[in-house]
């Protein structure tokens, strides 16, 4: 599809047509980590224009970078330290979806304080929550249930606050 799409274009700018769709958004995304910041990274992502872009453990300077380039995508961050403790999930779903809550009402402050408009972040909980249980509830049901209450108690906490939180800011 690449390769077609990047004959279209060829036959575009043939034509002339080039200036009219130059900044045509893609319905493409793009994951940017720190590692893929080099030249040909930017110069790639500049051709696609992504309407959704995540990065990985990014600096508010990233994120600016970002956000001033593709000024009509979707910004998702995601820090690898808060969104790996499983751990955690199925101890405190609870009060892990609060500390996450808050951690994303500091770092969304933050980016507003760069000159950033909050409305074009994207915020999501843990990275590949666990929504199953190691648990066979043929056997031990209660122990699947407490498993899978966990599960919806962290989504549902994490999802409401953060809507509620953000949305009075």
């Amino acid at each position: 599809f690449v390769n077609n799409q990047y004959l279209f274009l060829k036959i575009i700018h043939d034509k002339f047509y080039l200036k009219e769709i130059e900044f045509m958004q893609n319905k493409f995304g793009v994951y940017l980590a720190n590692v893929h910041d080099k030249a040909e990274t930017w110069d790639y992502m500049s051709k696609l224009n992504p309407n959704a872009i995540r990065i990985l453990d990014p600096s508010v300077s990233l994120v600016k970078r970002v956000y001033d380039m593709f000024p009509n995508a979707l910004i998702f961050p995601r820090y690898w330290a808060i969104s790996e403790n499983q751990e955690e999930y199925q101890r405190n779903p609870v009060g892990l979806a609060n500390q996450h809550v808050e951690f994303w009402k500091n770092t969304i402050a933050e980016y507003v304080k760069a000159g950033m408009d909050k409305d074009r972040f994207v915020t999501v909980s843990t990275n590949e929550p666990r929504i199953y249980s190691d648990v066979d509830r043929n056997k031990d049901y209660f122990g699947w249930r407490k498993d899978m209450d966990n599960i919806y108690r962290y989504n549902l906490e994490y999802n409401l606050t953060l809507a509620n939180g953000l949305g009075k800011q």
